[in-house]
């Protein structure tokens, strides 16, 4: 290989051009059959389940959802810890009572 890359290098620059165009089209030929070949080529099959899938899937309906949920599960969340910290607060004995016992110490 590094023995023809020293045969094109003395050759002319329009031979050199033409010997990368090549080159660079078959590499990309090739990357192209090799990516066209992970696809599944049923088509009728993929057309029929996409139709059957929008009627069910519908885009902005299932945002809309997913937003609702988060801010339902986000309230809930926010209500839990509220609680959580008023029921700890209340549990606490007040300020007044605490410097009292630290100064009687």
């Amino acid at each position: 290989m590094l023995d023809y890359l020293e045969q094109l290098r003395k050759k002319p620059l329009y031979y050199r051009k033409r010997v990368a165009v090549v080159g660079s089209t078959a590499i990309s030929v090739i990357i192209l059959l090799i990516w066209l070949s992970t696809f599944n080529f049923g088509m009728m099959a993929n057309i029929i389940d996409s139709k059957a899938i929008a009627k069910e899937l519908k885009p902005l309906q299932q945002i809309k959802a997913s937003v609702a949920d988060f801010f339902t599960s986000v309230k809930e969340m926010s209500s839990a810890f509220f609680e959580v910290a008023t029921s700890s607060v209340k549990s606490v004995a007040p300020v007044s009572k605490i410097n009292a016992e630290i100064s009687s110490e």
